[in-house]
């Protein structure tokens, strides 16, 4: 558990995901099985129910150090199973356990919700720190915050010496600690084969735009909306029917009823305009709709190496057979060029960010985007918000405030519409966390509300509505222009300011 533990630590301390990726690639080639196996499973947080809450560690500590002193200590240190592990007792030499990660594994794997402390606290009896606390980040069930199962796939990848997309593909068909996985990618066995209702990885667009569109022949492509939201890929085979995401994650148990509406032997790619509870078919408001714009397979026949107008052909059949409750295909547009295709993207529907242009003859092929898909978005709005509230990042760097709630003014009241984040830049998230700091007017668990006076310029594809929200929708894709610290705060936008918006359909 020590190499685990000092992979842990590292990984917490990097937030660029290329190092993240590296470091986790190098621990996959040095580690033998099964810990680099259930290192995985760990950091996916899949082997092991999560045993803890914040107050349960809270109370652990308490125990053992005086409240006062251990709430010091947390907001000095910051993260909680830190604090844990860093104030608790350490053991003497001869009472220190050296403990194997599958020894931990089948440790926590065995215990239930009651008789976590008394177990753990055994545990952290005899732990060296390091190993404290990556047992406490196990126990909360997320012991890399920002670790995904994408980057995780990536890293193995990156061992294998293999495109991700065929680790994404195989994913479904080996369970922890992978010894299936890990043998073939050492040449000790055949390719594990995935279940027909497994994931297959998506194909991809380049995005462009009208200079480098004119490159391109108009009568080669064909054109559908952009639509704005969660793409998502629905494979049903005679053993049961699964829903992914774009990255291979299952979202089957988020959207059970198109599951049950596909019908067996069929792989359909679409999109689930976002967010879930707001589109509809043209004419049915707030009932979900799977755009379908493509079939990967059929009947246990591979059609990604049929051109796309094939594809389409056969996905129209499907449909009109199938007529599946819940789905609807995606329109095809008309063009006789691009200067009126581009009169088209400035008038999308709700729900379309812009325009999809696929080559006629393209095959389905995963993997970086090459050309035969095109992306051409609308051109992104702008306006001024007013931060409203500001949440911490998380893990060993957590305390820095650089996600924020923004809002537009409705008659006199500032009402939350999106959330922002400083990205990947670190001056602009260290000025976003020194600004909220000073301006803390409440605090709601993590969470900060702000005084409504910084102004700040974003750009966006638009919005969609959201009964969720008490604007009434959300923006789409916002992202930070920059900061107007000189603005004023009242002179922000509105919410009916918002091209396109109607205060009576919010």
């Amino acid at each position: 558990m020590k190499r685990f533990s000092a992979l842990l630590e590292q990984l917490a301390v990097q937030s660029r995901e290329a190092a993240r990726l590296a470091l986790l690639a190098q621990y996959l080639r040095d580690t033998p099985d099964p810990d680099r196996g259930w290192a995985l499973a760990l950091l996916l947080g899949g082997a092991v129910p999560r045993l803890t809450t914040p107050a349960l560690l809270r109370r652990l500590a308490e125990s053992r150090i005086d409240a006062h002193l251990f709430a010091l200590s947390h907001e000095h240190v910051g993260d909680l199973a830190e604090t844990v592990a860093l104030i608790w007792p350490e053991p003497e030499p001869e009472n220190t356990w050296s403990v194997s990660l599958p020894a931990a594994v089948e440790f926590l794997a065995g215990l239930d919700r009651r008789a976590a402390p008394a177990a753990l606290a055994q545990w952290l009896n005899h732990l060296p720190v390091a190993e404290r606390w990556a047992l406490l980040k196990l126990a909360a069930g997320r012991p890399a915050p920002g670790m995904s199962g994408p980057l995780a796939r990536q890293a193995v990848a990156a061992v294998a010496g293999r495109p991700a997309f065929e680790i994404d593909e195989l994913w479904q068909a080996v369970a922890p600690p992978y010894p299936a996985l890990f043998s073939w990618i050492e040449g000790r066995a055949e390719r594990p084969r995935p279940p027909a209702h497994g994931f297959r990885a998506p194909m991809r667009a380049r995005e462009v735009r009208l200079k480098e569109l004119m490159e391109f022949q108009p009568e080669l492509f064909r054109a559908e909306w952009l639509w704005t939201g969660q793409r998502l890929l629905l494979a049903a085979g005679e053993q049961g029917n699964a829903l992914y995401d774009s990255e291979g994650e299952d979202v089957s148990t988020q959207f059970s009823a198109l599951l049950e509406a596909a019908g067996p032997n069929v792989v359909l790619d679409g999109v689930l305009p976002a967010p879930v509870d707001t589109f509809g078919p043209p004419g049915v408001r707030d009932a979900p709709v799977l755009y379908l714009h493509d079939i990967l397979a059929e009947a246990d026949e591979d059609l990604r190496p049929l051109s796309w107008s094939a594809r389409r052909q056969r996905l129209e059949a499907w449909y009109a057979r199938v007529r599946p409750a819940g789905m609807a295909l995606s329109p095809r547009l008309a063009f006789a060029g691009w200067e009126e295709l581009d009169r088209r993207r400035g008038a999308a529907p709700p729900g379309a960010a812009g325009i999809m242009l696929k080559s006629a003859e393209s095959g389905y092929v995963p993997g970086p985007p090459d050309g035969q898909w095109l992306a051409w978005r609308a051109e992104p709005q702008r306006i001024e918000v007013v931060a409203m509230y500001a949440r911490p990042e998380e893990g060993r760097n957590s305390g820095i405030y650089a996600d924020l709630t923004v809002g537009l003014w409705r008659d006199g009241e500032l009402v939350p519409v999106g959330r922002v984040t400083a990205g990947d830049d670190p001056a602009l998230g260290q000025s976003l966390d020194d600004w909220v700091r000073a301006h803390v007017t409440a605090r709601h668990g993590p969470v900060r509300e702000v005084a409504p006076e910084l102004v700040l310029e974003v750009a966006f594809d638009g919005f969609v509505r959201s009964r969720r929200h008490k604007a009434g929708l959300q923006l789409v894709r916002p992202g930070i222009v920059r900061l107007c610290p000189d603005r004023a705060a009242s002179a922000a936008g509105r919410l009916d300011a918002l091209p396109g918006f109607r205060e009576s359909e919010a």
